[in-house]
């Protein structure tokens, strides 16, 4: 079964730059510079037959194109064991809607996708199997929470496939979706 989420691209010169900040904590399994990306929504497993039917849903949407602005650095954690560390994605009204319009198109064709509480937009740097050295991610932290990269135009939206390859996750486009 295909396993499916959408989201936006980072193009091959911010994904390089996202990329130099990749190191400098012990146990981290940092992002492929080929992996950087926003989810959106995840939608998981999916038959064959609803491929069609997510295609057909995102291929509706009408949403503006808009500038995306990566900054400062965050992370997620479960209890106190971090588990994930992320640039951050500035407050963004029109990012949000095509949140919203995604979540609604997939609603109305009847498609289950994983609902959370509050959407954090971000890129993922590094995962963590094990406790990593908390200061080394407070270090980490501290020297990269002013990042920021110049707007980011997004003139569309992706539909992407996951799966396991050799060296870990592999991200797969299906499909771009224009805005605007």
């Amino acid at each position: 079964m295909p396993r499916l989420f959408v989201g936006l691209d980072m193009p091959p010169d911010v994904s390089e730059r996202i990329h130099l900040l990749s190191g400098g904590i012990p146990g981290a399994r940092w992002t492929k510079v080929e992996n950087y990306h926003v989810t959106l929504t995840f939608i998981g497993d999916v038959s064959e037959a609803q491929i069609d039917d997510v295609d057909e849903a995102l291929a509706g949407i009408d949403c503006p194109a808009f500038d995306l602005e990566i900054t400062g650095t965050g992370s997620f954690a479960q209890g106190d064991d971090p588990k994930v560390l992320w640039l951050g994605i500035a407050e963004n009204p029109a990012l949000k809607l095509l949140k919203q319009r995604v979540d609604n198109a997939l609603d109305h064709y009847g498609i289950a996708f994983e609902r959370r509480s509050r959407f954090t937009p971000h890129i993922t740097l590094a995962r963590f199997r094990q406790h990593p050295e908390e200061d080394k991610i407070g270090a980490f932290m501290q020297a990269h929470n002013l990042f920021k990269l110049p707007p980011l135009a997004i003139e569309d939206f992706v539909l992407y496939e996951s799966y396991s390859g050799s060296d870990g996750p592999v991200y797969q486009p299906m499909e771009y979706y224009p805005l605007g």
